[in-house]
């Protein structure tokens, strides 16, 4: 490898450094500053647009947000539900980028059906889903069913956000790609409105690559 290679790669690294830790210092704020307010929350929409426009640097993203959380609230059983949903839902979305899904209805509901698994999830974590115990079933459901109105508030939540708000924020987020990283993406994307990239790694990279709410 020449001295201009290295030096290609050591400025898309650090870019890449640099735009991860952004992401996931963003994703703690956003949770932060929500916390006051039970199950309102933003960290579905970040997580969902970073994985949309930014792939792969978008679910590191999520899995080092997931590693700082218990730093600031302390570890419990909620770290589980954590580690198995946030980089999932940055994955999914990085999925849907890969098919070129942009119709903002769907994107909304794909991100209602997670916010519903959240919770349900969540609730078998919290009654002993890898613990186990007797009634496993009726303890959920009891445990659930108290906890209801939380959940239909943040999935309302996500309802009413992902369709005003996703695309417009997937927009820019997509021109600041194309800034940071202006080979990794087609110079003329005529194939998609609104100047929304769905993520895509550059080509020199692509062999290389209870709960607080």
């Amino acid at each position: 490898m020449n001295r201009g290679l290295a030096k290609k790669y050591g400025r898309l690294a650090t870019k890449a450094v640099a735009l991860v830790a952004v992401m996931a210092a963003t994703l703690t704020a956003g949770k932060t500053a929500l916390a006051a307010i039970p199950n309102v929350e933003i960290v579905t929409l970040l997580c969902a647009l970073y994985g949309y426009v930014f792939g792969g640097m978008g679910v590191f993203a999520a899995l080092i947000f997931v590693a700082i959380e218990p730093l600031i609230w302390g570890y419990g059983g909620w770290v589980i539900t954590y580690l198995c949903h946030w980089p999932v839902v940055a994955l999914v979305f990085w999925g849907l980028a890969r098919l070129k899904l942009k119709n903002r209805l769907l994107l909304a509901l794909v991100a209602g059906v997670l916010t519903v698994w959240f919770g349900v999830f969540s609730s078998m974590v919290d009654v002993g889903l890898f613990t186990g115990g007797e009634n496993f079933g009726e303890r959920f459901a009891i445990y659930y069913a108290r906890g209801v109105w939380f959940y239909v508030t943040q999935i309302a939540c996500n309802l009413l956000l992902f369709p005003i708000a996703f695309r417009p924020l997937a927009t820019l987020l997509g021109k600041l790609h194309r800034r940071m990283f202006p080979r990794a993406l087609p110079k003329e994307p005529a194939d998609l409105p609104d100047e929304v990239e769905p993520a895509c790694p550059p080509p020199e990279e692509q062999a290389t690559d209870s709960h607080p709410n």
